[in-house]
């Protein structure tokens, strides 16, 4: 599913509930959300670098109740790389934050609606890691940030591919909500390193909000 049509699915369903309600649609919706990051001593202890920091704007005009909105969402998406050395795979790192957007008291962001496997494909595309079938391989339990908001980190593994190199990969993806936004933090690293212990020490370094670059 292409951008566009995933955050028009969400918006359409809201959309749907409002009407049921009987309730006026907004002609505009525009929301934008604060940059994520990690911390210095996140990037210190696991020996990831930041590449960039870019804001992705999605703009959409879906019909509500027969009417027409203009959707405008600003997202931010930051990404961070580990090169061991040029022989092993690289490990990444990626925190998209979002906005906890509602139409008329209803969830309309669809990262806050879709399944876990969705939100990895997404995200994945975003930072061009390239994958194959994705096999469910578990969960863990993580903590997001300084206020150490709880979440699930769903693992899966898959064959990919990141700057030419192809490897066996176990990636992780998780959410969770801090000052207005939701933040989707995804982790991909070499499945030969078994480390899900670095996926939990990058969800704790997660820093929101940051200075936009």
């Amino acid at each position: 599913m292409n951008r566009r049509a995933f955050l028009a699915a969400g918006v359409g369903a809201a959309g749907l509930t409002a009407g049921c309600l009987g309730l006026i649609v907004p002609d505009e919706i525009s929301e934008q959300a604060q940059p994520g990051g990690l911390e210095v001593s996140a990037l210190d202890e696991t020996g990831f670098s930041h590449e960039r920091t870019e804001m992705i704007r999605l703009e959409e005009t879906v019909s509500v109740r027969g009417a027409d909105v203009a959707f405008r969402v600003d997202n931010w998406l930051a990404t961070f790389l580990r090169r061991p050395g040029p022989t092993t795979p690289p490990a990444q790192f990626a925190v998209l934050s979002t906005p906890d957007v509602s139409v008329l008291g209803q969830q309309a962001n669809p990262i806050a609606r879709v399944d876990r496997r969705v939100l990895l494909e997404e995200v994945a595309d975003e930072i061009g890691l390239v994958g194959n079938e994705l096999t469910a391989a578990g969960e863990t339990t993580a903590t997001v940030g300084p206020e150490e908001t709880e979440t699930t980190l769903s693992i899966y593994e898959t064959a990919a591919e990141l700057e030419g190199q192809s490897y066996d990969a176990r990636v992780t993806i998780g959410k969770a909500t801090h000052d207005g936004d939701w933040l989707v933090i995804g982790t991909s690293y070499p499945a030969a390193t078994d480390d899900e212990r670095l996926a939990r020490s990058l969800a704790a370094g997660v820093a929101h909000p940051v200075d936009p670059p």
